[in-house]
């Protein structure tokens, strides 16, 4: 007869380093938002963010959030797929007209320069004329013409 003897050689100790990293994903900061004033409608909201009056920013709609007793009307800067994370909403609750404005403590950024975004815009005095022709009723093809 005969006999054999196995040998296991798997050091139990070694495995450990051999291990892969295991990578955790990371989850991004939550925003702060800060109570800024109180607001009498959204179509005043609106007005307002189209007046630049928050920041002296652009703000594009992001999205209306619907809750059970509240409803926020989200924007963001315009920059936002440039990077910029501020953003601002309207707060609005059930059975009410007036609302409260929240803005994020984030700060502005990723934004162009300013020079390049004048050179890319329609200059003040040309917008200006257009205006004026417009009142005196002429029509955007003629007005094309002149410029």
């Amino acid at each position: 007869m005969s006999s054999s003897v196995s040998i296991l050689e798997n050091n139990f100790d070694g495995t450990a380093n051999d291990a892969e990293e295991i990578t955790k994903n990371l989850r991004k900061k939550a925003k702060i938002y800060d109570f800024l004033e109180q607001c009498e409608s959204f179509e005043e909201f609106k007005r307002k963010i189209k007046e630049k009056l928050y920041d002296n920013v652009s703000w594009n709609f992001h999205s209306t959030i619907r809750l059970s007793d509240k409803d926020k009307h989200v924007f963001s800067c315009k920059y936002n797929k440039a990077g910029c994370k501020k953003t601002i909403y309207l707060e609005i609750k059930s059975n009410q007209i007036s609302g409260d404005v929240h803005i994020s403590d984030n700060l502005n950024t990723n934004h162009p320069e300013e020079q390049e975004e004048e050179s890319s815009s329609v200059p003040i005095l040309v917008k200006q004329k257009i205006i004026e022709y417009r009142k005196m009723g002429q029509k955007k093809r003629n007005i094309k013409k002149i410029f």
